[in-house]
């Protein structure tokens, strides 16, 4: 169920079951993990303005991908301003992960007019774009 129109001042988008195969068009991507060093689980919360989402546990990188369950579908705000479209998400944290440091890493696969993908994020961790990489992980909280 869509909420608001993603085109809307200030709306509201949420839908309330995971999308798969949000990353193939316009998404934010949000990557998760406790302060480890090196490879280690990691969530991954797949962010779209018309109001899809997904999220998935991963148990190293890009191993043992599984749906997160147990969360409350993601609370996402969209707004557009001039030429930009600002999105901001509240998401839900599993009880296993409340209480540690945690490192976010985050991203944007972004579709143009002619249907070609970019791929943005904060820091790339290698020659190519590969959002789930461990060094990509740049923010504490």
């Amino acid at each position: 169920m869509l909420i608001a129109d993603p085109g809307t001042e200030g709306a509201a988008a949420q839908r309330d079951g995971p999308t798969d195969g949000l990353w193939r068009h316009t998404c934010m991507e949000v990557f998760i993990k406790p302060r480890v060093e090196g490879p280690g689980p990691y969530l991954e919360f797949n962010l779209a303005p018309g109001g899809q989402w997904a999220a998935y546990r991963f148990s190293g990188y890009r191993a043992g991908m599984a749906p997160l369950t147990g969360i409350r579908p993601p609370h996402l705000e969209l707004r557009m301003q001039s030429e930009r479209l600002l999105l901001a998400a509240q998401v839900e944290i599993p009880a296993d992960l409340a209480a540690a440091t945690l490192q976010l890493g985050l991203a944007a696969v972004v579709e143009n007019a002619q249907r070609q993908l970019g791929y943005w994020a904060l820091r790339h961790a290698g020659d190519r774009p590969d959002f789930h990489h461990p060094d990509g992980f740049e923010f504490e909280i």
